[in-house]
Protein backbone atom coordinates (compact mmCIF):
# COMPACT_ATOMS: atom_id res chain seq x y z
CA UNK A 1 0.00 0.00 0.00
CA UNK A 2 1.18 3.53 -0.83
CA UNK A 3 0.13 6.57 1.20
CA UNK A 4 0.55 10.25 0.35
CA UNK A 5 1.47 12.65 3.14
CA UNK A 6 0.97 16.34 2.38
CA UNK A 7 3.73 18.22 4.21
CA UNK A 8 1.65 21.39 4.32
CA UNK A 9 -1.49 19.87 5.83
CA UNK A 10 -0.52 16.56 7.44
CA UNK A 11 -0.48 17.76 11.06
CA UNK A 12 -4.03 19.13 10.83
CA UNK A 13 -5.29 16.06 8.97
CA UNK A 14 -3.90 13.73 11.64
CA UNK A 15 -5.41 15.87 14.41
CA UNK A 16 -8.85 15.99 12.80
CA UNK A 17 -9.10 12.59 11.06
CA UNK A 18 -7.92 9.48 12.96
CA UNK A 19 -8.34 7.41 9.79
CA UNK A 20 -5.36 9.31 8.32
CA UNK A 21 -3.09 7.77 10.95
CA UNK A 22 -4.47 4.32 10.16
CA UNK A 23 -3.69 4.83 6.48
CA UNK A 24 -0.09 5.73 7.32
CA UNK A 25 0.12 2.71 9.61
CA UNK A 26 -0.96 0.39 6.78
CA UNK A 27 1.46 1.79 4.23
CA UNK A 28 4.47 -0.03 2.80
CA UNK A 29 5.68 3.18 1.12
CA UNK A 30 4.88 6.78 2.04
CA UNK A 31 5.36 9.69 -0.37
CA UNK A 32 5.89 13.08 1.28
CA UNK A 33 4.36 15.54 -1.16
CA UNK A 34 4.92 19.34 -1.23
CA UNK A 35 8.18 18.74 0.64
CA UNK A 36 9.77 21.67 -1.20
CA UNK A 37 7.05 24.11 -0.09
CA UNK A 38 7.75 24.00 3.66
CA UNK A 39 10.80 24.99 5.70
CA UNK A 40 13.24 22.47 7.17
CA UNK A 41 11.79 22.55 10.69
CA UNK A 42 8.26 21.86 9.50
CA UNK A 43 9.43 19.12 7.14
CA UNK A 44 11.42 17.42 9.92
CA UNK A 45 8.39 17.60 12.21
CA UNK A 46 6.27 15.88 9.54
CA UNK A 47 8.90 13.16 9.04
CA UNK A 48 9.16 12.58 12.80
CA UNK A 49 5.40 12.23 13.17
CA UNK A 50 5.13 9.86 10.23
CA UNK A 51 7.97 7.77 11.66
CA UNK A 52 6.26 7.53 15.04
CA UNK A 53 3.22 6.04 13.33
CA UNK A 54 5.05 3.74 10.91
CA UNK A 55 8.79 3.20 11.23
CA UNK A 56 8.92 0.30 8.74
CA UNK A 57 7.55 1.97 5.62
CA UNK A 58 9.88 3.33 2.95
CA UNK A 59 9.64 7.12 3.07
CA UNK A 60 10.15 9.17 -0.09
CA UNK A 61 10.41 12.95 -0.03
CA UNK A 62 8.93 14.19 -3.31
CA UNK A 63 10.07 17.60 -4.50
CA UNK A 64 8.57 19.70 -7.29
CA UNK A 65 5.96 17.03 -8.00
CA UNK A 66 8.58 14.55 -9.28
CA UNK A 67 7.27 11.01 -8.75
CA UNK A 68 8.81 8.35 -11.02
CA UNK A 69 6.64 5.37 -11.88
CA UNK A 70 9.04 3.10 -10.02
CA UNK A 71 7.87 4.65 -6.74
CA UNK A 72 4.28 3.48 -7.11
CA UNK A 73 4.65 0.28 -9.14
CA UNK A 74 6.00 -3.19 -8.36
CA UNK A 75 6.26 -2.92 -4.57
CA UNK A 76 6.12 -6.69 -3.80
CA UNK A 77 4.73 -5.47 -0.49
CA UNK A 78 3.26 -8.76 0.70
CA UNK A 79 6.12 -10.96 -0.46
CA UNK A 80 7.33 -12.93 2.53
CA UNK A 81 11.00 -12.22 3.25
CA UNK A 82 13.22 -12.32 6.31
CA UNK A 83 14.03 -8.60 6.11
CA UNK A 84 12.87 -7.15 9.40
CA UNK A 85 14.50 -3.74 9.18
CA UNK A 86 12.46 -1.66 11.59
CA UNK A 87 13.37 1.61 9.90
CA UNK A 88 13.78 1.90 6.14
CA UNK A 89 15.15 5.46 6.02
CA UNK A 90 14.31 8.45 3.88
CA UNK A 91 14.68 8.64 0.09
CA UNK A 92 14.82 12.11 -1.43
CA UNK A 93 13.60 12.45 -5.01
CA UNK A 94 14.64 15.70 -6.70
CA UNK A 95 14.08 17.13 -10.15
CA UNK A 96 17.73 16.47 -11.02
CA UNK A 97 17.93 12.95 -9.61
CA UNK A 98 14.53 11.37 -10.14
CA UNK A 99 15.96 8.08 -11.35
CA UNK A 100 18.47 7.66 -8.52
CA UNK A 101 16.99 9.04 -5.31
CA UNK A 102 19.33 9.87 -2.45
CA UNK A 103 18.99 7.90 0.77
CA UNK A 104 19.19 9.31 4.29
CA UNK A 105 19.11 6.62 7.02
CA UNK A 106 17.25 6.89 10.30
CA UNK A 107 18.48 5.32 13.52
CA UNK A 108 18.48 1.57 13.12
CA UNK A 109 17.05 0.47 16.48
CA UNK A 110 13.74 1.98 17.64
CA UNK A 111 12.30 1.91 21.13
CA UNK A 112 10.41 -1.34 21.86
CA UNK A 113 7.10 0.58 21.88
CA UNK A 114 6.56 3.91 20.15
CA UNK A 115 3.53 5.86 21.29
CA UNK A 116 1.56 7.96 18.83
CA UNK A 117 -0.98 10.60 19.73
CA UNK A 118 -3.30 9.03 17.12
CA UNK A 119 -3.83 5.87 19.26
CA UNK A 120 -1.53 3.77 17.06
CA UNK A 121 1.54 2.12 18.54
CA UNK A 122 4.42 0.11 17.13
CA UNK A 123 5.46 -2.75 19.42
CA UNK A 124 8.55 -4.95 19.21
CA UNK A 125 8.43 -8.41 20.82
CA UNK A 126 11.80 -10.16 21.12
CA UNK A 127 13.07 -13.49 22.36
CA UNK A 128 15.11 -16.57 21.58
CA UNK A 129 14.16 -19.92 20.07
CA UNK A 130 10.42 -20.64 20.05
CA UNK A 131 8.38 -23.80 20.13
CA UNK A 132 6.53 -24.13 16.81
CA UNK A 133 3.22 -25.26 18.31
CA UNK A 134 3.26 -22.60 21.00
CA UNK A 135 4.04 -19.70 18.67
CA UNK A 136 1.44 -20.96 16.21
CA UNK A 137 -1.18 -20.98 18.95
CA UNK A 138 -0.06 -17.50 20.03
CA UNK A 139 -0.47 -16.08 16.52
CA UNK A 140 -3.87 -17.76 16.15
CA UNK A 141 -5.07 -16.17 19.40
CA UNK A 142 -3.71 -12.77 18.37
CA UNK A 143 -5.55 -12.80 15.08
CA UNK A 144 -8.76 -14.13 16.63
CA UNK A 145 -8.86 -11.65 19.51
CA UNK A 146 -7.13 -8.57 18.14
CA UNK A 147 -7.12 -8.91 14.34
CA UNK A 148 -9.27 -5.83 13.83
CA UNK A 149 -6.77 -3.68 15.74
CA UNK A 150 -3.56 -5.19 14.33
CA UNK A 151 -2.90 -2.94 11.34
CA UNK A 152 0.38 -4.54 10.23
CA UNK A 153 2.67 -7.16 11.72
CA UNK A 154 5.78 -8.98 10.63
CA UNK A 155 8.17 -11.32 12.35
CA UNK A 156 11.34 -13.29 11.79
CA UNK A 157 11.27 -16.18 14.25
CA UNK A 158 13.82 -18.75 15.39
CA UNK A 159 12.12 -22.13 15.74
CA UNK A 160 13.69 -24.84 17.88
CA UNK A 161 15.36 -27.60 15.81
CA UNK A 162 14.65 -25.69 12.56
CA UNK A 163 17.71 -24.40 10.61
CA UNK A 164 15.74 -21.77 8.68
CA UNK A 165 14.04 -18.55 9.79
CA UNK A 166 10.25 -18.64 10.03
CA UNK A 167 8.78 -15.49 8.46
CA UNK A 168 5.31 -14.28 9.43
CA UNK A 169 3.56 -11.26 7.94
CA UNK A 170 -0.01 -10.06 8.11
CA UNK A 171 -2.59 -7.31 7.85
CA UNK A 172 -5.51 -7.55 10.28
CA UNK A 173 -6.81 -11.14 9.92
CA UNK A 174 -4.86 -11.97 6.74
CA UNK A 175 -1.60 -13.67 7.71
CA UNK A 176 1.07 -15.67 5.90
CA UNK A 177 3.87 -17.96 7.12
CA UNK A 178 6.88 -19.38 5.28
CA UNK A 179 10.42 -20.52 5.99
CA UNK A 180 13.08 -18.11 4.76
CA UNK A 181 16.86 -18.29 4.58
CA UNK A 182 18.94 -20.46 6.94
CA UNK A 183 20.47 -18.97 10.07
CA UNK A 184 24.15 -18.25 9.36
CA UNK A 185 26.64 -20.12 11.54
CA UNK A 186 27.46 -18.13 14.64
CA UNK A 187 24.54 -15.69 14.30
CA UNK A 188 22.33 -15.48 17.41
CA UNK A 189 18.99 -17.19 16.82
CA UNK A 190 16.75 -14.33 17.90
CA UNK A 191 13.02 -14.02 17.33
CA UNK A 192 11.49 -10.60 16.60
CA UNK A 193 7.87 -9.68 15.96
CA UNK A 194 6.81 -6.12 15.09
CA UNK A 195 3.13 -5.24 15.54
CA UNK A 196 1.63 -1.90 14.48
CA UNK A 197 -1.81 -1.56 16.04
CA UNK A 198 -4.14 0.34 18.31
CA UNK A 199 -5.43 -0.35 21.82
CA UNK A 200 -3.56 -3.67 22.07
CA UNK A 201 -3.05 -5.34 25.49
CA UNK A 202 0.69 -5.36 24.95
CA UNK A 203 1.61 -6.62 28.44
CA UNK A 204 -0.55 -9.69 27.86
CA UNK A 205 0.78 -10.23 24.34
CA UNK A 206 4.36 -9.91 25.53
CA UNK A 207 3.82 -12.49 28.29
CA UNK A 208 2.12 -14.90 25.89
CA UNK A 209 4.90 -14.43 23.35
CA UNK A 210 7.44 -15.22 26.06
CA UNK A 211 5.47 -18.35 26.95
CA UNK A 212 6.13 -19.70 23.45
CA UNK A 213 9.78 -20.29 24.32
CA UNK A 214 9.19 -23.73 25.82
CA UNK A 215 8.27 -25.68 28.90
CA UNK A 216 11.11 -24.36 31.03
CA UNK A 217 9.51 -20.93 31.30
CA UNK A 218 5.85 -21.97 31.23
CA UNK A 219 5.16 -21.51 34.94
CA UNK A 220 6.78 -18.08 35.01
CA UNK A 221 5.04 -16.81 31.89
CA UNK A 222 1.60 -18.09 32.98
CA UNK A 223 1.99 -15.99 36.12
CA UNK A 224 3.22 -13.06 34.03
CA UNK A 225 0.25 -13.41 31.72
CA UNK A 226 -2.20 -13.37 34.63
CA UNK A 227 -0.59 -10.21 36.02
CA UNK A 228 -0.56 -8.64 32.55
CA UNK A 229 -4.26 -9.42 32.05
CA UNK A 230 -5.02 -7.66 35.34
CA UNK A 231 -2.96 -4.64 34.26
CA UNK A 232 -4.68 -4.47 30.87
CA UNK A 233 -8.14 -4.80 32.46
CA UNK A 234 -7.26 -2.02 34.90
CA UNK A 235 -6.58 0.29 31.96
Amino acid sequence: MIALADCQHLARQLDEHPVAAAQLGFADRILLTKADTVDDARREAVIARVRRINSRAELYQVEHGICPAALWLDLHAFTLSDDLSVSRGLHIVTAHAAATPRFQPFRAVPAPATAVDDAIQAHLLEGGELDLQRIGAFMERCVERHGNDMLRYKGVLAIADQPRRLVVQGIHRVVGFDYGSPWPPGEPRRSQLVIIGRHLPIATLRAEFNAAHGNECAALTVAMSADAEAQDDAR
